[in-house]
């Protein structure tokens, strides 16, 4: 069984950790994006198979972590993949968490929570919408697409608001560009993987991956996502997940927060961490928070700065 704890984000939610059923089994093709890791993987990379068919096997794992949400995928092909993956999924329902599965074939799609899932399909803009993610809005689960993006490759504005248009066809809520890590190893999984799913890319690619300035243009392509989303009226990041064992008010304003650090993560890293910080403090607290606000005293126990304390006090006077 595979559980890896640790503090990651994924499309700019936290996560604290993450369950791979059957994660070693290769996919349709022998690389595939990761929005966590924000590059290529193999399947040999992706780690063992491992199949637990009992969510109770999950739900007990899942507990050792650290409180917040998890990630459960990608799903690997295949019927007793698709029995584990929904076994992870509700095991880590039952553990009280809120989910994010990432991935799923429609198959393994569990049925739907009070509160527990969404459902994240990470889809090249040059490729056909998943089977999954009509499956998902049919059984009432958020849903979206995460986008890669890639130089030369899937960055194309044009190309990015015409699969914006596809997936809300689709039945999609959301949907958001996951710009590329840039480190040696994502570049050469990235011209790897461009030769085996697209072979006619040729040395021009390679050459422009490895040698050419393309943050910019990224950043360009993940703006022009975020304009197709809201001329649609969709979201540009995927709702928080919530499980039952966390407080609705305190969900509710960790993922507002999350929101928050999202919008300053390009040009104010710092304040973007404050508020990251403040959204671990909110998931690793066992107080419903909304409660100790109306008590009067929720700045006497949040340890974080009077422009934080305020929006979050913002958050809790919400209706869900």
């Amino acid at each position: 069984m595979q559980v890896r704890t640790g503090e990651q984000d994924v499309a700019g939610r936290r996560i604290v950790a993450r369950l791979w059923p059957c994660a070693g089994h290769p996919a349709s093709a022998g690389f595939q994006f990761d929005p966590v890791e924000r590059r290529f993987l193999t399947a040999a990379k992706r780690g063992p198979a491992a199949d637990p068919a009992e969510p109770e096997a999950w739900r007990s794992a899942v507990r050792r972590a650290p409180f917040g949400p998890v990630l459960v995928g990608p799903a690997g092909p295949g019927g007793e993949a698709a029995v584990a993956y929904r076994a992870a999924a509700e095991g880590a329902a039952l553990a009280g968490r809120g989910v994010y599965l990432l991935d799923p074939v429609a198959g393994a799609l569990p049925a739907r929570g009070e509160r527990s899932f969404v459902v994240l399909l990470t889809v090249r803009p040059d490729q056909d919408v998943p089977s999954a993610l009509p499956a998902a809005a049919a059984l009432g689960h958020p849903a979206g697409v995460l986008f890669p993006l890639l130089p030369d490759w899937t960055d194309d504005p044009t190309l990015l608001d015409g699969a914006v248009q596809r997936v809300a066809a689709s039945g999609a809520s959301f949907a958001c560009g996951i710009v590329t890590a840039d480190d040696g190893a994502a570049r050469r999984t990235m011209v790897e993987a461009r030769a085996e799913l697209d072979p006619g890319a040729g040395d021009d690619f390679f050459e422009r991956v490895h040698h050419g300035e393309w943050a910019a243009g990224l950043e360009e392509a993940r703006r022009s996502v975020e304009e197709s989303c809201a001329r649609l009226k969709m979201a540009a990041i995927p709702p928080r997940a919530a499980g039952l064992a966390e407080p609705l008010g305190n969900s509710r304003a960790a993922g507002r927060l999350e929101e928050r650090a999202e919008a300053f993560a390009a040009s104010d890293e710092h304040r973007a961490s404050r508020y990251r910080a403040a959204v671990r403090w909110i998931d690793e607290s066992d107080r419903d928070l909304a409660a100790i606000f109306r008590e009067g005293n929720f700045r006497k126990v949040f340890p974080f700065p009077e422009e934080i304390a305020a929006e979050a006090e913002t958050f809790f006077r919400e209706r869900p």
